[in-house]
Order: structure tokens, then sequence, then C-alpha cells
């Protein structure tokens, strides 16, 4: 992702605050918002919100990770469930 939409910028913004919201997860969002972009940090809260909310087992595809769509709606249903991923990105 190179170009964030409003839509993406929301979810993300909305993602690290989420993620801000735990006392252990604060500090490590604070630092990396200091020294790494916002996409980078934004895509990482989303991706700690994704797991705990879908319950994922660690590895499973959270649908942060999915790029291509269709793709991955096509990928054969393996232990890391990437059409299922797919489909929730897809949303």
């Amino acid at each position: 992702m190179t170009n964030l939409t409003d839509i993406d910028r929301g979810a993300m913004t909305r993602a690290i605050e989420t993620v801000r919201k735990s006392r252990a997860r604060r500090r490590q969002v604070d630092d990396m918002l200091a020294s790494r972009p916002f996409e980078r940090v934004g895509r990482f809260a989303a991706f700690s919100c994704q797991m705990d909310a879908l319950h994922l087992d660690p590895w499973e595809t959270p649908p942060v990770w999915i790029t291509d769509v269709d793709a991955s709606l096509k990928a054969p249903n393996d232990a890391h469930h990437i059409p299922g991923s797919a489909r929730l990105s897809n949303a």
C-alpha cells in the first residue's frame, strides 16, 4: 500500500488508538510512531487488532496481510486460511 485513502488512514488511526489502550503496547506504539512511517505503524496496529478480534492462531493470515483479494480467494484453503482472510478483507 503506497497511496492511503482517507478510509485507510482512518482505519489505521482507529487501530493505533485501540492498541494504545493497552498499557503494555502504548509505549511500543509511541516509539514506533516516533521512528517509523505512519502506514507501517498502522498496519502493525491493524494486525494486532485483527489477531485479537478474530482469535487467529499464529499461523493464520489476518486480513491486513491480504494485498490481492482475487488471487487470495483462489488460494488453497490450507492452515493459513488465506481465502477466509481475503473474504474478510473484501467485505
